[in-house]
């Protein structure tokens, strides 16, 4: 094997890379949204019927360019989401103080 092909990243890698920094911003964004005292944020494209397109080149749905903004200021919506459950089924976690 020669050096040119040892030193060549597997195909992929720059996407895998690019992925890892834009999960260490938001990351970075709700701890310093946290330590500021406020609620955390996000925002995300919106899964609606109106925001979906077909790429034929890549033979894929992807989402428009709507966004919305989902907050962790609902303790319910958050709990229940972290815990998969998806019903109000199931034991109910202690209300915090």
């Amino acid at each position: 094997m020669s050096r040119k092909q040892a030193a060549k990243k597997p195909a992929g890698a720059e996407g895998a890379g690019k992925a890892v920094e834009e999960l260490h911003t938001i990351a970075t964004e709700i701890y310093n949204e946290l330590l500021d005292g406020q609620v955390p944020k996000m925002t995300l494209p919106l899964r609606t019927k109106a925001n979906i397109r077909f790429d034929p080149r890549a033979s894929v749905w992807k989402y428009g360019s709507l966004k919305g903004v989902r907050s962790a200021k609902k303790l319910k919506r958050s709990s229940r989401s972290a815990c998969g459950r998806t019903s109000s089924s199931g034991p109910r976690s202690p209300a915090l103080p």
